[in-house]
């Protein structure tokens, strides 16, 4: 039996939904291009050398290769440092706001660049789970996690909208990258992607004179322990399962299940954090959950 898309594509919003309460708190503690360095570094150390012993690199061409990169870039060094930096300033909830605008970036991008129209039950599905999404984390309550105030409060709000952008490029790109007929297994293109990233990131600590700075942030022991748990949630696992759904269902519907993680977050904030949803909240997960009905049923 195959397993859809549209499943690996909640597996990782699952991920990320559990690794978004340590990643908050650490990027609010370490700082975000801090935390994005060390997470998308461990990760490419864990899955470049388990790449080579399992399957090797063999399956794409140079350009292809090249294209992994560009995606890895923009996806996990540009886009992954945005998101962080919008959790520290704004919080995940407010966050999530605006990333759910990702799934429009990428429907967008991939209908114009690939020629991939979804049908029109998913395109249905696509704007009533994004709006359960944009109703989830809306909530008026303010986040407990959120940290700025006044000017700052906009920045926050500019890197969340960079980090939605960014991500649709990000996937579109990886899409254009594994044309159909590619051999290459998805695990090699993940740690292509991861270390193009933390090789990214690693040149502009060195440009800025910040690696030291991010090294000694992350030393902290209470910012260390919860991120290495979370590296192997969301950038190994999650990750993951987001290339395996980009292989198999389209990128608009691929990405909007993915960022259904506010909805996911609900329970997990309420038992860890005491954060119990409000009526907005639970309106909203319900919409979601009929727009995720509506992209299965639309398969």
């Amino acid at each position: 039996m195959t397993i859809p898309g549209e499943a690996f594509a909640l597996g990782a919003a699952t991920c990320w939904a559990i690794a978004s309460i340590p990643f908050s708190r650490v990027a609010a503690r370490a700082g975000a291009p801090a935390l994005n360095a060390f997470k998308t570094a461990a990760a490419a150390l864990v899955l470049v050398p388990v790449t080579l012993v399992a399957s090797g690199w063999h399956g794409a061409s140079p350009g292809e290769l090249a294209w992994l990169a560009v995606s890895g870039v923009l996806g996990l060094a540009v886009a992954d440092t945005a998101l962080f930096r919008a959790y520290a300033l704004i919080g995940p909830r407010v966050t999530f706001v605006l990333f759910a605008l990702s799934p429009f970036v990428a429907t967008g991008l991939a209908w114009a660049w690939l020629g991939e129209r979804p049908g029109d039950h998913a395109l249905l599905g696509i704007a009533v789970t994004t709006t359960g999404i944009a109703l989830v984390a809306s909530d008026r309550r303010r986040d407990p996690q959120a940290t700025a105030t006044g000017a700052t409060r906009w920045l926050g709000i500019a890197c969340g909208l960079a980090a939605a952008t960014t991500m649709g490029v990000s996937v579109v790109v990886f899409k254009i990258a594994r044309p159909s007929g590619v051999t290459m297994p998805t695990e090699s293109a993940h740690a292509i992607r991861m270390a193009a990233g933390a090789a990214a990131l690693v040149v502009a600590g060195l440009a800025t004179g910040r690696l030291r700075d991010w090294a000694r942030a992350m030393r902290d022991p209470i910012a260390l322990r919860p991120a290495a748990a979370g590296v192997l949630i969301a950038p190994i696992l999650g990750v993951w399962c987001l290339l395996l759904a980009l292989g198999r269902a389209d990128a608009g519907v691929a990405m909007t299940l993915a960022t259904t993680t506010p909805v996911l977050v609900i329970p997990l904030a309420w038992i860890w954090r005491g954060d119990r949803p409000g009526p907005r909240g639970i309106f909203g997960a319900a919409i979601a959950v009929a727009g995720v009905a509506l992209l299965f049923a639309s398969r």
